[in-house]
């Protein structure tokens, strides 16, 4: 994996935190596909892009998912605190990046742990648009990360 997709991580994380912090909310595994679908030459949006009906159409349904958050009646200065699903959803991929061959972590592995975690409003409406866990499991295992990357630089 090279250096370019794990910016391309940090600037997903960076955007979710900064869209949560601007709405006074906990991070959100919504906020964290908002974020995804702004980032085109992301590996995680050529996987949503492949697997979707409708990526413009997730994209606006993402944004009111975000919108919809509830707001927090005070979130301390500093870092975003994250919600207990998107901790799951981080959880719940742990195996997967530090289980038997050590690997690093990218932007299809939170999609994936989105998916997994799979009771959050963004995991419905993935679901909902013909991006499921079963789907996206079996491109990983079958691709690997560095046919992922081809994938989403190559617009699908």
């Amino acid at each position: 994996m090279g250096a370019g997709s794990s910016t391309q991580l940090s600037d997903i994380i960076n955007c979710a935190a900064e869209a949560a912090r601007r709405n006074n909310q906990l991070i959100e595994p919504s906020h964290i596909l908002h974020a995804i679908l702004q980032c085109e030459q992301c590996a995680a949006y050529g996987l949503i892009a492949r697997n979707a009906s409708n990526i413009d159409i997730i994209a606006s349904k993402s944004h009111a998912l975000v919108q919809a958050e509830p707001v927090q009646a005070e979130i301390q200065e500093g870092q975003p605190q994250m919600s207990l699903r998107m901790k799951k959803s981080l959880e719940a991929i742990v195996p997967l990046v530090y289980g038997e061959n050590i690997r690093a972590f990218h932007s299809g592995d939170i999609l994936l742990g989105i998916l997994r975690e799979g009771t959050s409003p963004a995991a419905a409406l993935l679901n909902d648009s013909g991006v499921t866990l079963a789907e996206i499991e079996a491109v990983i295992e079958f691709e690997g990360e560095t046919v992922l990357f081809d994938v989403a630089v190559s617009g699908v």
